[in-house]
């Protein structure tokens, strides 16, 4: 049995970020292909909260998994420097290594540059002292800005596409943790924006823009926006919030950043999301799957929860009015075909294991071929 490794390093915690969830989804779904997987700790500190939620996969520190013989490492939660490699390579002589990127680094960066010239960090320059990969795989949302700029930024030619991959078993316990389970027909008054604030790519500034458009046609009696800690105290930020007839009349809030199963069963009825250039997100699949009603612009997901384009304002009101008037009529009919929708990007999805089966022996028979993704299967041909 071929042995896997993928690097984890968590910061704050599990949820803080999509890249140390999509690093336990992954590793999950290569067991699922027969593959022996290890999970690779950057410290104590993520083995201990990774423990917390994740008893399936082997968990183990990056100083111990050099004892180890792996196959194939997987590059996902912190970076493979060249000593590194070199130590699990004494175990390997013909050991592989994939590089898969989940975040929008080209967009990243140029914030980076244009916007925090106090910055001196060394980003590009330290990339010296980092592995090579011999492929690099993404996640369909970056294939539109990254596919060139991960090339570049790997130094690294053989560069795809891959499948999607998300699996129920973190929300489900986050739900279970606030004794609450699938959403149940009620009053839908309030509204959540969940945006990090973080990046241009997703924040609160348009949701807000739509929520004072929406309120001319189906009043809520309150907005949330979470996550706004980096922001609140901002002039610019405070200037905007002042402005809208939203804050005037009482109906808006800025919150700190909680966990989904909290903002949906103690504060908001349903989520409205907005994002540029990141068309797929672990927080929709998480709302949808519990029921909840999710008003998002994702457009590699059309199909899940209640979809608007881009910066369409008015096509998002027209959605958080369906959501009003029709959700609670429709929950049950909502729930069962958001969740067989969301199984594509599941282990329960036969096409999905064998694509990453043939994705991983690919890379170890030194073989590649650029993918194309097609949405609406969450498969690549």
């Amino acid at each position: 049995m071929k042995k896997i490794g993928i690097t984890l390093n968590i910061i704050n915690s599990l949820f803080s970020n999509g890249i140390n969830q999509n690093g336990v989804f992954l590793s999950r779904l290569l067991k699922k292909c027969g593959y022996d997987v290890d999970i690779i700790c950057g410290n104590e500190s993520t083995l201990d909260k990774t423990s917390l939620f994740e008893d399936d996969i082997n968990l183990i520190t990056l100083k111990n998994s050099y004892d180890n013989k792996y196959d194939l490492l997987i590059q996902l939660g912190f970076t493979i420097e060249k000593r590194f490699f070199e130590k699990w390579k004494e175990k390997n002589p013909e050991l592989k290594m994939v590089a898969y990127e989940c975040g929008n680094k080209l967009i990243v960066n140029m914030e980076r540059i244009l916007f925090n010239g106090e910055d001196t960090s060394k980003n590009f320059q330290d990339r010296e002292n980092d592995q090579i990969p011999d492929q690099v795989w993404y996640v369909p949302q970056q294939e539109n800005t990254n596919h060139n700029f991960f090339q570049y930024y790997s130094k690294q030619e053989k560069v795809t596409v891959v499948p999607f991959v998300w699996e129920p078993f973190l929300v489900e316990k986050l739900f279970s943790v606030s004794e609450k389970n699938v959403y149940e027909p009620k009053e839908i008054r309030n509204c959540g924006v969940m945006e990090p604030n973080m990046s241009v790519m997703k924040n609160s500034f348009y949701p807000t823009i739509i929520l004072e458009k929406n309120q001319k046609t189906n009043p809520l009696d309150h907005i949330y926006l979470f996550g706004t800690d980096k922001v609140k105290d901002k002039k610019p930020f405070i200037d905007f919030i002042l402005s809208t007839e939203l804050y005037k009349d009482k109906r808006l809030s800025v919150e700190s950043r909680y966990k989904v199963s909290k903002v949906l069963t103690e504060h908001a009825d349903f989520v409205l999301s907005w994002q540029w250039e990141n068309n797929l997100n672990y927080l929709w699949l998480e709302i949808a799957w519990m029921g909840y009603p999710i008003v998002h612009n994702g457009s590699l997901c059309k199909d899940v929860g209640y979809y608007y384009d881009g910066f369409d304002a008015d096509m998002a009101v027209k959605k958080i009015g369906e959501v009003i008037s029709k959700h609670n009529e429709n929950h049950k009919i909502y729930l069962d075909k958001n969740r067989e929708i969301i199984k594509r990007y599941t282990s329960e999805n036969d096409v999905l294991v064998k694509q990453y089966t043939e994705l991983i022996n690919n890379v170890l028979e030194n073989r590649f071929e650029r993918k194309s993704y097609n949405w609406k299967e969450n498969k690549i041909y």
